[in-house]
């Protein structure tokens, strides 16, 4: 079964990629197709197939997204609006700090926009590898 670049976009923005915890995305090789697993349901029908985790936008317990958007910060905005999104983090944190005014957040509409444009950026970019994985995982 192909699966669309769509399909792994959204299931990598919301994969939590902790197999442990919450579960993970993974790509069985053998029946070509994704599957959603983690240690307290494992998925026996792959069990003892060849299969990859897919890659996860943000990581559960892991600063990923906030790292990204401070990388970000530093790209887009003057010291200045890095002092004040600095501050406001430290208030509220980064996951609110990288959202719209109008949801709390500290970006503006304009800002937002530019924001998610990075991310949209950034998802491509995992969607690629989890390409790259999907097509070396078959020839192996």
């Amino acid at each position: 079964m192909t699966i669309s670049r769509r399909l792994l976009k959204g299931m990598i923005a919301g994969n939590p990629g902790d197999y442990a915890d919450l579960g993970e995305w993974r790509y069985c090789h053998d029946c070509r197709q994704a599957f959603y697993a983690r240690a307290s349901e494992p998925d026996p029908g792959h069990g003892a197939h060849r299969w990859s985790p897919l890659p996860a936008l943000d990581p559960e317990g892991q600063t990923r997204l906030a790292d990204l958007f401070r990388h970000f910060m530093e790209e887009a905005f003057s010291p200045e609006r890095q002092a004040e999104l600095d501050a406001f983090a430290r208030r509220h944190g980064w996951g609110m700090a990288c959202e719209q005014q109008a949801g709390g957040g500290a970006l503006s509409a304009a800002e937002a926009a530019r924001w998610h444009g990075a991310v949209e950026s950034e998802l491509e970019r995992l969607v690629d590898e989890a390409e790259r994985i999907i097509t070396e995982g078959q020839r192996g």
